[in-house]
């Protein structure tokens, strides 16, 4: 290692420490790592997965996809979590990009992508798979993942 990556390293460590951020972890332990594939399930009684769910476009033939928690025996769809910053690990304090790792042939959008978005006839602005300019009133902001209350499970926050 040259001298002006090891500087450069301990900077980042350094200012990591300092943040108070804390690494995330996956069920068997691990450090989620940067750009890595993993499968969500949603914290409640019987299990459930995180997968995607058509809604009907109203006055349309089409339909978006919505991020769904369903009460599933398996795993769900696979979702690939990134930061924009050249890191090999996740923490709790970075901005992360998240999409599913694989859309099925017949989905609604070719964009694997989550973002927020207001969507006709929905009170909320879900989450919803696609691209920007496929919703008329897309939220730009980032997720990020925080520690659920004081347990070991985690949760995803979505900031403006």
């Amino acid at each position: 290692m040259n001298t002006s990556a090891l500087l450069a390293s301990s900077f980042f460590l350094a200012l990591f420490a300092f943040t108070g951020a804390e690494f995330i972890y996956d069920s068997d332990g691990d450090i989620v790592s940067n750009g890595g594939k993993y499968y969500l399930l949603p914290r409640r009684e019987g299990g459930g997965a995180i997968k995607g769910a058509t809604i009907n476009k109203p006055k349309s033939r089409s339909c978006y996809l919505a991020v769904v928690a369903e009460p599933l025996n398996e795993n769900g769809w696979a979702v690939k979590i990134g930061t924009p910053y050249r890191l090999f690990h996740i923490s709790d304090d970075h901005p992360l990009n998240v999409s599913f790792a694989r859309l099925p042939s017949n989905a609604c959008t070719h964009s694997p992508s989550w973002i927020v978005a207001s969507v006709t006839g929905l009170d909320t602005d879900p989450v919803m798979v696609g691209k920007p300019e496929e919703f008329s009133v897309p939220r730009s902001g980032y997720f990020y993942i925080k520690k659920y209350e004081s347990t070991q499970f985690y949760s995803f926050v979505f900031c403006y």
